[in-house]
């Protein structure tokens, strides 16, 4: 009598199950990495890097990009609407994470318990009045030419035109500061009357006779520029126009 085996079914070799015991070990790997998130949730990993030594900084940092990672590959691998939202929970959990790395660094101000006047200098030398004043905002940007060379002793090298600079600087002194407070700091011919204790009348004199010095050697140099096909502003050519004809 022949002995008989007894086969028993083994799936080893399937390839289906194969890809859902992947699944399986996946889908728990998973889960414990999102149960270490929840649990590193309420520690700020700026604490962690900083607290910790180089390798274990650059752990951290490996951990962050490898829970992104496997983030991805469940995204990757979703089928299903309960597989996506999944993900979607997942990616909020990261948005929460960095949202909350970045109010961990964000100073916020309560306007009911700190008013802007706390701890304020008294003489506002820290926090000037004309803070929106032009001279303050260059000073912010690191424009400082302009406050360096705010004299009227200096007052060529406001002036970006290297010919309007040479007629400017051949002023004398006087002539300088007047044409400074005139035109740079916008003062009246009454305001410089009184700090120079004189009339308005003489004030507007000595303006016009400025203004008749340079305005001379100006025109020739705008002359030139015409001659040779150098390029000119419309304000210099009707300036020119305006003043050949006058001389003509």
């Amino acid at each position: 009598m022949e002995s008989r085996e007894d086969f028993y079914f083994d799936n080893s070799d399937n390839p289906e199950s194969d890809d859902t015991i992947e699944k399986e070990e996946h889908y728990k790997w998973t889960i414990s990495l999102e149960e270490e998130t929840k649990e590193d949730a309420f520690i700020p990993e700026e604490d962690l890097l900083e607290q910790a030594e180089p390798e274990v900084a650059e752990r951290l940092i490996l951990k962050r990009d490898l829970r992104k990672a496997a983030i991805a590959r469940m995204e990757a691998a979703a089928r299903t609407q309960g597989d996506f939202e999944d993900v979607i929970d997942a990616w909020d959990k990261e948005d929460k994470n960095r949202e909350r790395r970045e109010r961990y660094h964000e100073v916020c101000r309560d306007d009911a318990e700190v008013p802007f006047e706390y701890n304020m200098s008294p003489d506002e030398i820290v926090i000037p009045a004309p803070i929106q004043s032009v001279y303050w905002q260059q000073m912010m940007k690191g424009e400082f030419l302009d406050v360096i060379f705010d004299c009227p002793y200096e007052l060529q090298e406001l002036v970006c035109d290297s010919n309007i600079s040479q007629i400017l600087s051949e002023l004398s002194e006087k002539h300088k500061a007047l044409f400074y407070f005139l035109y740079i700091r916008d003062y009246s011919t009454c305001c410089l009357a009184k700090m120079y204790e004189q009339s308005d009348r003489n004030i507007r004199k000595v303006r016009a006779t400025i203004l008749r010095k340079i305005h001379k050697k100006l025109i020739p140099v705008l002359q030139y520029k015409c001659d040779n096909g150098l390029s000119t502003t419309m304000k210099e050519r009707n300036f020119l126009e305006r003043h050949c004809s006058t001389d003509g």
